[in-house]
């Protein structure tokens, strides 16, 4: 085996050793390529709660784009194909509780979520036609209730999402 610092050849002591350990340099880069590990470790499982709240964001989007894709805009009709497209909310963001509930989001293409402001009476629409009237009605009686996130809760989500995302592959 060749030395990841010097390149040199070695016998390695241990099978997951990657570094030669005569030389001072070589142990220097071996624990320095060590912390860095242990750093990315630490920030990874002491996110905060904004950072993990983004990162679910991210997931849950990315899985609504994929259960989307094939239905076209939620308010306008338009297929997706090539174009870039969003995972439009029905009630905004700012209400944390229905955030991450997938009756309130779809599809929705840039045009529609990004400049007609989600184009909401269509949306309301196609949204009745597409889960029913009383799903719509629960997310317009549940969305003023206040909702924090908490990491587990978030940790939780992030799992599933992946899982689901995973299942489009």
């Amino acid at each position: 085996m060749r030395c990841k610092h010097c390149k040199q050849k070695f016998e390695p002591i241990h099978f997951l050793q990657k570094y030669c350990i005569d030389k001072a340099e070589c142990r220097a880069a071996m624990n320095i390529a060590a912390s860095k590990k242990k750093k990315s470790e630490y920030n990874k499982e002491n996110k905060s709660l904004p950072q993990m709240l983004k990162e679910t964001q991210v997931i849950f989007n990315t899985y609504i784009r994929k259960r989307d894709y094939k239905n076209g805009c939620i308010s306008c009709g338009k297929p997706f194909g090539e174009d870039k497209y969003d995972a439009g909310h029905y009630i905004s963001t700012r209400h944390k509780i229905i955030t991450f509930d997938e009756d309130n989001v779809h599809g929705q293409c840039v045009s529609c979520n990004q400049h007609k402001n989600s184009n909401h009476i269509p949306y309301r629409k196609n949204l009745i036609n597409k889960i029913g009237e009383d799903r719509v009605n629960r997310l317009e009686e549940l969305y003023i209730q206040t909702k924090k996130w908490t990491k587990h809760e978030l940790n939780e989500l992030i799992s599933i999402y992946k899982q689901k995302i995973k299942e489009f592959q």
